[in-house]
């Protein structure tokens, strides 16, 4: 069987799937073109999307063109060249034959974008290309951070060196402002946002304090002891033959580089202390499953969650927990992570796969992995964040948050399907949602369109969903942030990750196209002041503790934005297996996953407060409200509904239709003289120790009406 390709054209570039005919499709729509076809090549030096044109008779701007298709396509599926063609070529049968698309010449791919001018913007196209995984030649003057893939994250990255490189960086608000090459570049020749704060190695006391990250999440861990809340848990299925004591060298390694992962915590009576051991052999425990290997799936899932129920004993053991089960009758296994948040966060996660894969590839191969020295260690940070310096900054963004947030008593009052106890209980429920791929793709481009990411154009219609269940105005939600705005702690597994609270008004009569703008407003202002710990924070506003609440919020959205490359190791095929959370942290955290190709949504919330079905109902409304937004930037806020119209005419019609057919008396009198005559001793009325039956009630009744009726009333 001779292997000839997909008939949909479907191919992979820099990790996304990309169908030839959607591009096709687009360039159809734009002026001046008559047919286009687009190819997947790989003789430019580099893997590039190539379209083929045939233009009609108005003829064909290539600029133009250019810019509608920024407009209309993301940034992975945009052409690096196009090629103006007179005809297509055709083979005998007068069909397409794309071999004898002509190889671009070099000057047409190097014609298509203004070449960056002058040192600052060389520099910076090869920033953006080696952190976008894009040819620097793909980079012209005006391209645009975000629609080349840019995201939040990798602003923040970006930043980060660019700090390190020239001793200070534009604010990220800049960045969002002026996006292109050429703006952005312009940047660095004047007064900008941010001098480094500077983080080297510090002296070590002989006391090591907790940073305050690891502050807070050691009280809450105390607070709900052994359940699992602040564990981060990993499931990766193993496919392939598995070098054991490569794996076991791999994570050794990973340990000795990172102090962090062989530290303990210890209650000192001063908010306690770091002690950190010597690095050691790794021990990595293996189990061997010898039943069937159908049930294997289905054991994996089981050992899986079971694993993150698990808690951990901070006083005495490590914050890495890392667990083998091979299958007999499978070339699996299961690896199981687990590592608690104060040593730990999402990013430290990608940091850990990358590393491990590269230990793991030297291990095989004999050698000792080859990784850049770290600057500094998770407790340099710690001790850096008690300087009078950050003391000082610190303070200052307090003042922001008192300002924005005025009070810490704030409350999310959503409709609930039980009572809420008196005490948080932190029994979790989880439901999933896949965000149809043309859905997804109608969400990027408006979000391109309206220049806000993706996270931003989610949060805001969370909030007009969430604003109408709750009928408040007033809208509150709290987004983790990276804290990773320091060159010197990018590398490094710990917990750096902050909270804010973006809080928002939901005007009735304010646009959607304005509320955008609005939220994208509170987004940047609040990653300017994301550097206090969002536990002083709550000090400062919210010094008395709800236990039936959490503090200044009661629902997250998080939106991850995540890489395959750490699933690539030798020999090996990696597949994340799915862990449902034993424990919720807020009443509701609406978690986005975005691969670069897919959007998938996990809904986690307090079973104690709501039942499954109500949630995956919410899970498909919201859904189904998103898919409004981008015809919605002049409608008021108060005509966007989360309700579909069989939602509405159950609430309107169905649930409020109670008229009943009643064949009973008509009046009070008849009703009175139908019970004297089926049951005349029965008790009608009781005062003072007197009883009358209805044949009395009736009579003495009958006697006053008649006493009346002579009187002429009635």
């Amino acid at each position: 069987i001779q292997y000839l390709g997909r008939l949909d054209h479907q191919v992979k570039l820099r990790g996304q799937r990309i169908e030839l005919g959607e591009i096709d499709a687009a360039l159809l729509t734009q002026p001046g073109v008559r047919e286009a076809v687009t190819l997947l090549r790989d003789d430019l030096g580099t893997p590039q999307l190539v379209a083929y044109l045939v233009a009609d008779e108005a003829g064909l701007d290539v600029t133009q063109l250019q810019a509608n298709l920024t407009q209309t396509l993301p940034a992975h599926m945009l052409p690096s060249t196009l090629v103006e063609l007179a005809a297509l070529p055709l083979n005998p049968n007068g069909k397409l034959d794309r071999k004898q698309l002509p190889r671009p010449q070099l000057e047409q791919v190097e014609d298509r974008l203004e070449a960056p001018q002058g040192e600052a913007e060389r520099r910076m196209a090869e920033r953006w290309a080696e952190l976008l995984e894009i040819p620097v030649e793909l980079i012209g003057r005006d391209s645009h951070f975000f629609r080349l893939g840019g995201h939040s994250l990798l602003a923040t990255v970006l930043l980060a060196r660019l700090r390190q490189e020239y001793g200070q960086a534009p604010a990220l608000r800049q960045l969002f402002e002026q996006p292109t090459l050429r703006a952005f570049s312009a940047l660095l020749g004047t007064p900008m946002g941010s001098a480094a704060a500077e983080l080297t190695p510090q002296p070590r006391p002989e006391r090591l304090p907790l940073s305050y990250e690891q502050q807070r999440l050691w009280f809450l861990e105390r607070l709900a002891t052994g359940s699992g809340e602040y564990s981060i848990n990993t499931a990766l299925t193993l496919t392939g033959k598995l070098g054991v004591e490569a794996l076991r060298q791999a994570f050794e390694t990973l340990v000795e580089r990172h102090a962090i992962l062989r530290s303990r915590l210890q209650d000192d009576g001063q908010g306690g202390q770091l002690l950190i051991d010597a690095p050691a052999t790794f021990h990595l425990p293996v189990e061997e499953h010898a039943g069937d290997p159908v049930q294997w799936a289905e054991y994996q899932r089981q050992v899986a969650e079971a694993e993150s129920r698990r808690a951990f004993d901070l006083s005495h053991e490590h914050p890495l927990r890392v667990r083998l089960v091979r299958s007999a009758g499978a070339d699996q296994a299961l690896l199981l992570l687990s590592l608690h948040h104060c040593a730990a966060d999402g990013w430290s996660l990608q940091v850990l796969l990358d590393e491990l894969a590269a230990g793991y590839r030297a291990a095989l191969e004999g050698r000792r992995v080859e990784l850049p020295t770290l600057p500094v260690q998770y407790v340099d940070y710690a001790l850096w964040q008690r300087s009078e310096a950050r003391q000082q900054v610190y303070r200052q963004q307090l003042e922001y948050w008192q300002k924005t947030l005025e009070n810490g008593d704030y409350r999310l009052e959503l409709p609930t399907d039980l009572p809420r106890p008196a005490s948080l209980d932190n029994r979790a429920g989880t439901c999933f949602a896949q965000v149809p791929a043309a859905l997804a793709e109608r969400l990027r481009r408006f979000a391109r369109e309206r220049e806000v990411t993706p996270f931003m154009l989610l949060l805001a219609g969370l909030k007009l969903f969430l604003g109408r269940y709750s009928g408040q105005q007033d809208l509150r939600i709290g987004t983790p942030v990276a804290n990773r705005r320091l060159q010197a702690v990018q590398p490094l597994i710990g917990c750096f990750v902050n909270t804010v609270v973006i809080r928002s008004d939901l005007a009735p009569e304010q646009r959607f196209g304005d509320y955008l703008v609005q939220v994208r407003q509170a987004v940047l202002d609040a990653q300017e002041h994301q550097d206090v710990p969002f536990e002083q924070v709550v000090e400062h506003l919210a010094p008395e503790r709800d236990l039936a609440h959490t503090p200044l919020f009661q629902v997250a959205f998080v939106m991850q934005n995540s890489t395959r490359a750490a699933l690539q190791w030798p020999g090996l095929r990696l597949q994340p297996l799915d862990i449902r959370s034993p424990a919720a942290k807020f009443d509701q955290n609406w978690e986005v996953h975005d691969d670069g190709e897919n959007l998938s949504v996990m809904l986690e919330y307090r079973a104690s407060l709501f039942h499954e079905t109500t949630m995956q109902a919410w899970l498909g409304q919201w859904l189904a409200f998103l898919e409004q937004l981008p015809e919605a930037v002049d409608t008021p806020l108060a005509q966007l509904t989360p309700l579909s119209e069989a939602d509405r005419q159950l609430q309107l019609q169905h649930w409020n239709d109670t008229m009943r057919s009643y064949p009973g008396p008509a009046t009070l009198g008849e009703a009175l003289a139908l019970q004297a005559q089926h049951n005349p001793e029965a008790p009608a009325l009781v005062f003072e120790g007197e009883t009358l039956g209805y044949a009395d009630l009736h009579r003495r009744a009958d006697r006053l009406a008649q006493a009346l009726a002579a009187q002429g009333i009635g």
